[in-house]
């Protein structure tokens, strides 16, 4: 009969202990611990009452965790005092233990199941799916603050130094020479693949920083999951991109320079990119903002080339190509006059002309190499 009984809530209700038997909760395995906070924790409990009770009299009643950060409960089995000693720090400044997890097998490029697998073999309970996500979420976004911030301060310093230099338009725009280049994963055996993600970057030759950043998806695994399931849902969706794979590049790059005016006030007057891309060609019809359009390629990239000709006369040039070493520098597609010779006197200059520039097509109508002298750019 419950009538006149009071019932108690949960923070009301003891811990019973029956004599004879220990009621204590199996925590098995390891967990990571930050070790001064933990010891400070058991120091407080340890001074916790007026009866003179101490640690001894601790019985450890079960675990709470949040993630890698586990609570261990403890009560006191002369006064009750009860107790939950966390192994990390839960409002600590610095970052907490599953940030820290979390961002670790980011930078790895590696994910969940990873760090499942890692917390397996070292005995620790791992931390669950849903937790994992909701720390990424937070990590990427402030990632991508933190990156956009560092770019407006990159463009800034490019700003300062083109003005030092004298190198500003009849509008004032500062005129800023940027290297660019992009990648996507590509399957070099079996049948050929594609990755359905790209990135390309556009950096400031004086800083050698980032000025422009952008990402190509042409998948979302939400989306696909969703479809699957027949439910329509919002969220956070990744894909950008409906276009080939080998256009993503030029896409970023474009996008980049038709934010350079409007967005950075700034104008990239010269473009320094490898052989391997389209994307000069598809500057020039997006009606790209540039002072003197120029395109330079890397001569490391001409020599690579140069590997690639026939075995015959690749026996007939051995002699002459060992022991050449050129710098990794940059020389623009028509400023070869003082450097032509040093290039091209490895073999038929005729035959590496025709395989290791493919700037002709893309130079808008300067067919030659020699029309003018023009500085060499170093990356020192």
């Amino acid at each position: 009969r419950t009538g006149g009984r009071k019932r108690l809530s949960k923070k009301q209700k003891l811990c019973v202990e029956v004599e004879g038997k220990e009621d204590t909760p199996d925590l098995t395995g390891r967990r990571i611990v930050e070790i001064s906070y933990f010891l400070k924790g058991l120091k407080d409990f340890n001074e916790h009452g007026p009866l003179g009770c101490s640690f001894q009299n601790a019985v450890v009643c079960g675990e709470v965790r949040k993630g890698l950060n586990s609570g261990i409960k403890l009560k006191c089995s002369m006064c009750n005092f009860t107790k939950t000693v966390w192994t990390n720090n839960r409002e600590s400044a610095i970052m907490d233990v599953n940030k820290a997890a979390t961002v670790g097998v980011m930078e790895i490029g590696c994910g969940f199941s990873n760090l499942e697998d890692l917390m397996a073999f070292m005995n620790i309970p791992p931390m669950s799916y849903t937790k994992f996500q909701k720390e990424q979420r937070i990590i990427s976004d402030a990632w991508e603050l933190a990156a956009t911030q560092e770019m407006k301060l990159a463009v800034e310093e490019e700003k300062r130094l083109a003005k030092e230099r004298g190198d500003v338009d009849a509008e004032g725009y500062p005129l800023i020479t940027v290297v660019a280049d992009g990648s996507w994963a590509k399957r070099s055996y079996r049948n050929n693949y594609s990755s359905l993600s790209g990135a390309a970057a556009i950096v400031g030759y004086e800083t050698k920083k980032v000025l422009h950043l952008g990402v190509r998806n042409k998948y979302c695994s939400y989306c696909i999951k969703l479809e699957k399931e027949g439910i329509e849902k919002d969220h956070k969706c990744y894909k950008n991109w409906t276009g080939s794979s080998s256009s993503m590049e030029a896409d970023i790059i474009v996008d980049g320079f038709l934010q350079s005016v409007p967005l950075h006030g700034i104008k990239y007057s010269k473009l320094i990119a490898d052989g391997d891309s389209n994307v000069y060609i598809k500057l020039i019809p997006s009606g790209c903002i540039m002072a003197n359009k120029r395109k330079s390629g890397y001569k490391n990239w001409l020599r690579s080339n140069q590997s690639q000709i026939p075995k015959s006369t690749r026996r007939r040039m051995q002699s002459r190509t060992e022991g050449i070493q050129i710098p990794n520098t940059f020389i623009t597609d028509d400023t070869l006059c003082e450097e032509e010779e040093q290039i091209y006197d490895m073999g038929d200059i005729n035959m590496i002309e025709s395989m290791g520039d493919n700037d002709d097509e893309a130079s808008d109508g300067e067919d030659t190499f020699c029309e003018e002298e023009e500085q060499i750019f170093s990356l020192v």
